[in-house]
């Protein structure tokens, strides 16, 4: 659709082998097919999610960005990896959540 795809991966949970972690990676046969598929596909819309997509950086560069966040905010480095809508998707359901124990024990 794009251009030619030389290699794809997506990356399967440690503990729970049968579901993938949520990304994946895609390596095209040049810069100008890998932009095309970027340009036409981030931010939109797949099966109720919207896509990230964007070129890879090296796994250092990555961990180095990830422990700033860490260090400039109060986030934890599980909820730092976290795209921010799933942060907040978690953010509210823990505070569902603590709004229910809260209720619970004032009754």
């Amino acid at each position: 659709m794009y251009g030619k795809v030389l290699e794809a991966s997506v990356p399967k949970k440690d503990l729970h082998p049968a579901h993938n972690r949520g990304f994946g990676f895609v390596e095209f046969e040049n810069r100008e097919v890998a932009q095309k598929a970027i340009d036409s596909l981030n931010n939109k819309e797949w099966k109720g999610r919207k896509l990230t997509v964007d070129f890879s950086v090296p796994k250092l560069s990555y961990e180095h960005k990830i422990s700033k966040v860490v260090e400039h905010t109060n986030l934890t480095k599980e909820d730092a990896i976290l795209p921010k809508p799933l942060r907040e998707q978690k953010k509210e359901a823990q505070d569902l959540k603590d709004k229910k124990e809260k209720e619970k024990k004032e009754y």
